[in-house]
């Protein structure tokens, strides 16, 4: 298949190992000389225009989740199969009315679920987790497992004001090593890697942990934990969330067990390199693509047209209005003028 991928680029190439060609467009900085290059967000008629000239005839469209505006306007009115993957749809809202534009669109947490459903849209969502890299996530086997407790990411972020505090009373209870930037040199050599969410959610510090040989400790979450990890097996109990002390405990009763913290790692590692690699989730996508080709359900959302204008214009809507969104004046009044236009039929 010719798949037509925007914004998130993190199955591209696992989709072109499958032997599908891919073309990219998105407005963030080209991976390749291939990518289309959008300094703005443009029309879905103005995107295929573009790809024709290049010779590229979609016969799908994946959209990923990059956490930014799309950077394309009018998908839901193409006559090819469209799939959506939101990532951060629980601080994005607008996600929710996007996903109007897609014959069938996926969210990376499962209790999210529920917001999206719609008695008028014919477009299916359904969960599917987030994953690792394995390109970017591989073991070194002479690192020596010489950190007991780390904890990478963001240490004092807007979307996340208890985190430090976290941090700051599990160190005093149990060292913990923290850091930002690239994890990858600190999983490896970690015996215990600590989750905390922004909000909640099943974040993609779990998954990489566990591919980097560590085991995950991380606060007990509604989004689909429990559907693909067993406590005590490939994951350590989860801790309720803020509980530091609870969380320290934890992580002391299994450095103190050295063989079944090692076998729970172990097992976590195997379990991710199994089913949640963005290889497979490649895979997964490309059969979902192909099943909507050889369908053309496309053609049940281009029927529901009124019904799915009047959802996305609500997307532009949120775009238009939301300042957290950081989106230039400029762009917010387009996307007023645009949510008026669909609005207007």
């Amino acid at each position: 298949m010719n798949i037509l991928c925007l914004d998130g680029r993190y199955f591209n190439a696992y989709l072109e190992r499958l032997g599908h060609h891919v073309l990219h467009a998105g407005t963030a900085n080209p991976g390749t000389d291939r990518d289309l290059q959008c300094s703005r967000p443009i029309t879905a008629l103005e995107l295929f225009e573009t790809a024709k000239a290049r010779g590229f005839a979609p016969d799908a469209v994946l959209w990923c989740d990059i956490c930014r505006p799309p950077t394309v306007i009018g998908l839901e009115t193409l006559p090819v199969a469209t799939i959506g993957y939101s990532i951060d749809q629980y601080v994005n809202p607008w996600h929710k009315p996007y996903s109007a534009a897609f014959d069938t669109f996926f969210v990376a947490q499962k209790d999210s679920l529920p917001l999206f459903a719609h008695k008028d849209l014919p477009r299916p969502v359904a969960w599917m987790p987030l994953f690792y890299d394995p390109d970017t996530t591989q073991i070194d086997p002479n690192l020596a497992r010489d950190i007991p407790v780390s904890f990478v990411g963001t240490l004092d972020g807007p979307l996340n004001t208890g985190r430090k505090s976290f941090l700051q009373a599990f160190n005093t209870l149990c060292p913990l090593t923290t850091a930002t930037g690239d994890f990858r040199p600190v999983y490896a050599r970690s015996r215990i890697v600590l989750n905390q969410s922004a909000a909640g959610e099943l974040n993609f510090r779990i998954f990489e942990a566990a591919a980097l040989g560590a085991a995950v400790l991380t606060e007990d979450v509604t989004a689909g934990l429990h559907d693909i990890f067993s406590p005590n097996e490939n994951i350590l109990p989860p801790y309720p969330r803020g509980d530091a002390a609870g969380a320290a405990a934890i992580a002391k009763a299994f450095l103190n067990d050295p063989e079944r913290l090692a076998a729970v790692a172990a097992h976590g590692r195997r379990l991710v390199a199994a089913h949640h690699s963005a290889s497979a989730r490649a895979r997964f996508l490309a059969q979902t693509a192909a099943e909507h080709v050889a369908g053309q359900t496309w053609r049940a959302r281009l029927a529901n047209r009124a019904a799915i204008r009047a959802e996305t214009a609500k997307c532009y809507v949120f775009l238009a209005t939301d300042e957290a969104l950081g989106i230039p004046l400029e762009h917010r009044q387009a996307y007023l003028q645009l949510a008026q236009t669909y609005l207007a039929g």
